[in-house]
């Protein structure tokens, strides 16, 4: 009997043991993982950093350096890529053109991303969008050209056959420093269905392509979402789902 007191005073230290080891791993319980598809490859993070944009990790971490730093405000567009995600609302899948240097990458979690390597290279193959932009001249540097195509892209994505005016207005967040505009909107129109006869004869020059094809299928709807959190030093991000 007057060994109890040691009995249990191991006893609570080895509880207390146990319940750091649990603590431990309930860091890297799904409520602290990010999870997105990056070019088709699913991707996960434990405890990512809340600070950093989804362009640094696009460039310094996956190494995927097409999609360009440039302004760092969203002004620009050279670091336009396509973000696809599940609208609960709606109950449909949908995508958009998104600045990365504004984008969280905690905010990333359940999407899935596009950059200009995953819409065509080439090595594996170039998409419509990349094909018509070289074939047409539309590019002098070439930096923005990325930005440029991913817009294309993502409105494709969006709607299938654009109209003229929504291939023009398509560009309104991307600058061009050093060349003009007129082959950029003439290439996009080539897709529309309303094109001008002059760009109906420029996209006659190329391999035939359906743009209402290109409209983003809806796939099965993911997985309910759960609420996380992310921490690194000083900053913490919450990503509840409900309000």
């Amino acid at each position: 009997m007057g060994n109890a007191p040691c009995f249990e005073g191991a006893m609570g230290a080895a509880k207390s043991i146990r319940d750091v080891e649990a603590r431990r791993k309930g860091e890297e319980t799904a409520d602290h993982v990010l999870s997105f598809v990056l070019n088709g490859q699913k991707i996960d993070i434990l405890q990512p950093d809340s600070r950093m944009t989804l362009l640094e990790y696009i460039r310094d971490v996956a190494l995927l350096t097409g999609t360009k730093r440039s302004c760092l405000q969203g002004g620009c567009g050279a670091c336009v890529v396509a973000v696809q995600r599940y609208d609960w609302g709606n109950h449909k899948w949908v995508i958009k053109s998104v600045n990365a240097c504004l984008k969280p990458l905690v905010s990333c979690d359940g999407v899935m991303i596009t950059t200009v390597e995953g819409v065509g290279t080439e090595r594996k193959g170039c998409h419509a969008i990349q094909e018509r932009f070289a074939g047409n001249h539309a590019m002098q540097c070439g930096f923005c050209t990325p930005g440029m195509v991913m817009n294309a892209y993502a409105m494709l994505k969006e709607g299938g056959k654009p109209s003229a005016q929504q291939c023009m207005d398509s560009y309104d967040g991307n600058i061009c420093r050093c060349t003009g505009y007129r082959n950029l909107v003439n290439v996009s129109e080539t897709f529309a269905q309303d094109a001008s006869p002059e760009c109906r004869e420029l996209g006659a020059q190329f391999t035939a392509f359906d743009a209402d094809a290109e409209k983003l299928s809806q796939i099965p709807r993911p997985d309910r979402p759960i609420s996380k959190v992310f921490r690194m030093s000083d900053m913490t991000w919450y990503a509840p789902t409900t309000l």
